[in-house]
């Protein structure tokens, strides 16, 4: 059963970081945030940042990151910080708005219930 491999996954962290959640437990419903629109007033986006693979941040640069698509490869260096201050205070009641599932449109349901009925018989 799905909850049997949600225990597992809770009893296999020492430290208690992994938290399983049920996707449809009305009991303890998973949230989803919209983070992008949340941090995207604190910070400025890496333009495809999935292209890089070396990262640096310093103590000594706070709210900077260096980064280089390859050990070769040139520098860039950008502030993440939109907010000029030293320390911004974000408070952890201060989330992001609450995001809901749009759920599928009719053609695709109809869609899906026609070949899963297919599948079945």
């Amino acid at each position: 059963m799905l909850s049997d491999v949600a225990a597992s996954v809770g009893l296999s962290s020492r430290t208690g970081h992994n938290i399983p959640q049920l996707v449809g437990d009305t009991s303890n419903p998973v949230v989803i945030y919209d983070w992008k629109d949340y941090l995207s007033t604190l910070f400025h986006p890496i333009k495809n940042v999935t292209k890089f693979h070396q990262f640096h941040v310093s103590v000594d640069h706070p709210g900077v990151v260096e980064f280089r698509e390859f050990s070769d490869s040139p520098v860039v260096r950008i502030t993440l910080r939109k907010v000029s201050k030293v320390n911004v205070n974000v408070s952890c009641d201060d989330l992001p708005n609450v995001m809901f599932a749009k759920g599928l449109d009719l053609y695709l349901q109809w869609y899906l219930f026609e070949n899963s009925a297919k599948s079945v018989s």
